[in-house]
């Protein structure tokens, strides 16, 4: 087995090399965005070094041709190395056509992962042999390498020079002006200010019991899967799959849970309908109870791999576990770990985290009064963490109120945008609560006369 050469493919190799002096303005920009490692993509050393010297005197702005190339390479004595000018010649010549770039970079990009493969396969079983550590940690850091194959090839990398981070600019700036820059929220109102949730983006939801939290997120979820075709994750450590499923499919038919034995056939209709869509829809949830962090990692990793997914919702960071071990002896360390898991995971699958998250006690001394990130319970790192903080509360301490809003099922609520690392801050949005639904829509707006903007989809005229 040792004796085997790794996998390679030098026609391959020589295709994209041709193509790259035969229309390098084109040629070399395309294979850098392609394919991660550049140069060291390639298996033969001669290819690395060819490939290496027109990368070069492209960013230096020079002329890339197959006497240019030459010249530079006896310049700096490699051109022997390299078979000199008459190998250059055989890669030229081996190319019919500049246009068949993509597929020779996809059969060296399919041999460079599996020889990344390989040595990642080599290095755990290695390290099985000397892991003195547990199992579970090994397994996790095993998976994270082999996960890795991916992104050190075709995926993310993690140096960007001026070229790089130029394109990441006007990618993320032509997605804005075209609209949002990431995922619909649902809410146009949320939108604007956010421009959408955006991959590798950390967002909490703050809240105290029963204001809606839970709620939020299915909301969010069932929107970009069952209107836009999204694909997304869910993991609920509160609630069994059979309740999220219920919740969904009752919000989504605007039907009471709790009255099933006073629905109308017209009500059923209306609920085997959202079942249809919920059975076509692109949702995948994780309902196990007790996960740890390394537990939410290894899911989420495995829906992006099987699945797709576009957003994953977790429901809620308190009730995910840490597995350092000063976890067990300091709550705010094990949430400050799990904030900081999360984080880090959103950077590494480059997906928007959506996470509810309660808030502590002491805010309910300021009932009616707008929360502070400093609310967030056991907030440690949470706030620090998060790219985007959100926060639902009432705004109204009138017991009688409340109690109206309680009896008739729909209270008012504002979400505040109390935290946006890349843009304004301390903007509430109205929204309206059905806690009979489980569903959020926009409060509905007034114009300069006091009277009822119309709102589309908004089921409850006793919001008004």
């Amino acid at each position: 087995m040792t004796d085997r050469l790794p996998p390679h493919a030098i026609d391959a190799e020589r295709g994209v090399l041709g193509c790259m002096m035969l229309d390098p303005m084109r040629c070399i920009p395309d294979f850098l965005r392609r394919v991660i490692p550049g140069p060291g993509a390639f298996y033969d050393i001669r290819h690395q070094v060819i490939g290496s010297t027109l990368v070069t005197m492209y960013d230096n702005g020079l002329t890339v041709d197959l006497i240019t190339v030459q010249q530079r390479l006896r310049d700096e004595g490699q051109i022997a190395a390299i078979g000199g000018l008459p190998y250059l010649i055989e890669i030229t010549e081996s190319v019919p056509s500049a246009a068949n770039l993509p597929h020779y970079v996809g059969q060296v990009l399919e041999k460079l992962k599996l020889r990344k493969l390989l040595d990642a396969c080599s290095s755990i079983t290695t390290e099985l042999w000397t892991r003195t550590d547990e199992i579970d940690a090994f397994v996790d850091q095993a998976e994270a390498k082999v996960h890795s194959v991916r992104d050190t090839t075709t995926g993310r990398n993690d140096m960007f020079g001026g070229r790089e981070l130029a394109n990441l600019a006007i990618e993320q700036l032509e997605d804005a002006r075209e609209g949002l820059s990431g995922l619909p929220s649902g809410w146009d109102d949320l939108d604007r200010h956010l421009q959408g949730f955006r991959g590798g983006e950390l967002i909490i939801v703050g809240a105290r019991p029963s204001t809606g939290k839970t709620a939020w997120l299915m909301n969010v979820a069932r929107f970009l899967a069952f209107e836009r075709q999204i694909a997304v994750g869910i993991f609920t450590l509160e609630n069994s799959p059979k309740s999220v499923a219920t919740r969904i499919i009752c919000a989504d038919a605007r039907l009471n849970a709790r009255r099933v034995a006073e629905w109308s056939q017209s009500d059923w209709d209306d609920a085997n309908e959202s079942t249809a869509r919920m059975a076509t829809a692109p949702i995948f949830l994780d309902g196990a109870s007790g996960l740890n962090i390394r537990d939410i990692r290894a899911g989420v990793r495995r829906m992006v791999r099987e699945q797709g997914i576009k957003a994953v919702f977790i429901d809620y960071l308190q009730l995910v576990a840490g597995i350092g071990k000063k976890s067990s002896d300091n709550r705010q360390s094990e949430v400050s770990e799990v904030s900081r898991g999360l984080k880090a995971l959103a950077k590494e699958i480059n997906i928007p985290v959506i996470v509810a998250s309660q808030l502590n006690r002491e805010s309910d001394k300021n009932s009616g009064l707008r929360p502070k990130l400093s609310d967030l319970r056991e907030s440690g790192s949470i706030e620090q963490d998060a790219d985007v903080v959100l926060m639902l509360y009432r705004p109204t301490t009138d017991a009688t109120v409340l109690e109206d809003e309680d009896i008739k099922g729909t209270c008012r609520v504002k979400m505040l945008l109390a935290k946006q690392r890349d843009g304004i801050s301390g903007i509430d949005i109205n929204l309206a609560f059905n806690k009979f639904h489980q569903r959020m829509d926009l409060w509905p707006k007034v114009d300069q006369q006091d009277k009822p903007v119309p709102q589309p989809a908004l089921p409850y005229p006793d919001a008004v």
